[in-house]
Parts: C-alpha cells; sequence; structure tokens
C-alpha cells in the first residue's frame, strides 16, 4: 500500500486491521510499515472481489449471506468487547454527509446551489430524524462496506471468507445510527439487490420500530408552529 503523506495517514488503516484481525475476521495482516513515507506491505488477497465474482456469474445469494453474516458476527463481536477507540460516527458527522448531496449533487444536476435558507431547511429535517434512529449501544461503523471492498477467501472457514478492505474510516457508533456496521451501504447499493440480504438482516439485528420512524418522518415533513 502506498498511501504519501500529507494526503493519506496510514496510521488508521493500521488501527482497524488489528482491530478486525482480533475481533477474528479477515482483514489484511501488516507484516511490515513504514509509517512516515506511507508504505505499508500488507497481505494479498488476490483477485476476487465480490464484484469481479458477481460479474462473472457468481453466486449471488451465497455471497450476500456471507456479507450479512459477517455484519452479524462483527456486531455481536463488538457488543461483547466493549467500548472502540474510533472516531463518533455522530449526529455532526452525519449531518455533514448528508450535507454533500446539497452542496455537491444538487447544483451539479440542477446547475445552481441551493440557497443558504433551502439548505438549513434540509438540515433541519434530518435534525429531527437522526435521534429517532438512535438506539442503545455502541457499535463499528464500516462506511464502505459493498461489493468492490469485498472479497471471497475459499480457503477460510464462516465469516473468515470473507475478506474485508477499505476500512480505514471506521468509526464507532450506535447501531441504528450506523446502519448496522455497514449494512446500510450493502443493503442499499443500486447495483447489486438481493432479497435474501434483507431477511436475513431482519432475522439477526436490532431496528427502529417502522412505525416509530414513521412518525419521525411525518414530524419531519410537517409545516413548523
Amino acid at each position: 500500500m502506498d498511501a504519501p503523506p500529507p494526503q493519506e495517514d496510514v496510521v488508521p488503516y493500521i488501527a482497524v486491521a488489528q482491530l478486525l484481525r482480533r475481533l477474528g475476521f479477515s482483514a489484511p495482516e501488516v507484516f511490515a510499515e513504514d509509517r512516515a513515507a506511507g508504505f505499508l506491505l500488507i497481505e494479498d488477497f488476490g483477485d476476487d472481489t465480490y464484484t469481479r465474482l458477481l460479474d462473472r456469474g457468481a453466486d449471488e445469494p451465497a455471497l450476500y449471506t456471507l456479507a450479512i453474516d459477517t455484519l452479524i458476527e462483527l456486531q455481536r463481536a463488538v457488543e461483547a468487547r466493549g467500548s472502540l477507540d474510533l472516531p463518533p460516527y455522530d449526529a455532526e458527522r452525519l449531518l455533514a454527509e448528508a450535507a454533500l448531496l446539497v452542496d455537491w449533487y444538487v447544483p451539479a444536476a440542477l446547475g445552481d446551489p441551493l440557497s443558504a435558507a433551502r439548505r438549513e431547511e434540509y438540515l433541519d429535517l434530518w435534525r429531527v430524524l437522526l435521534p429517532e434512529a438512535a438506539l442503545p449501544g455502541e457499535t463499528l461503523v464500516l462506511r464502505d462496506y459493498h461489493v468492490d471492498n469485498l472479497m471471497l477467501l475459499p480457503d477460510r472457514s464462516g465469516v473468515q471468507g470473507c475478506g474485508l478492505l477499505d476500512f480505514q474510516d471506521a468509526a464507532r457508533s450506535v447501531p441504528a445510527i450506523g446502519g448496522h456496521p455497514g449494512g446500510s451501504t450493502q443493503l442499499q447499493d443500486p447495483r447489486h439487490l438481493h432479497p435474501i440480504v434483507e431477511a436475513r438482516r431482519q432475522t439477526a439485528l436490532p431496528r427502529t420500530p417502522p412505525a416509530d420512524l414513521a412518525a419521525a418522518r411525518t414530524r419531519a415533513c410537517s409545516p413548523g408552529p
């Protein structure tokens, strides 16, 4: 891995890789490192990303079952371990990411930026909704958990057969805010959707009751006093 500073920092990658491996998951082992220069010698998982496997006609339900089972076991392992020494995936960070839609996509799609008032109105809707999603308990958020960053490792059994990549931006969050440690990215990936994914998740991961979320959406869309 070549991640030259100051643009990149290999320290978070090393820390999260060590955490995942301690928890029993397949993150690449770091064999040697030069942190000052941004060089890492890491384990080679091969070429079989989920993206390439799916393009070749691999068993989609089996791959997604493994991916969701890995998320389930990851959450359970974090619950058993306790507190994580990672940046918080809190409301402030979520609002900053929600703002990407209006700050980048809207001007590109419509040709003009939103006014400051409309931008704030948009963020206010999120400020209403986010507290409704909060659940007790801390979990690990892998923000880029999707087909480009998952690999099949057929020589490993169970969830260790799912190789994890691009996890350096991991954070800690309560389950609903974090999307069930990467689950929202996986479940909403428009390139590959399969009914088994949501069905599998519902059987094993807690979620905010639909009625509660519906009530929150109603409040967010209702005109103020």
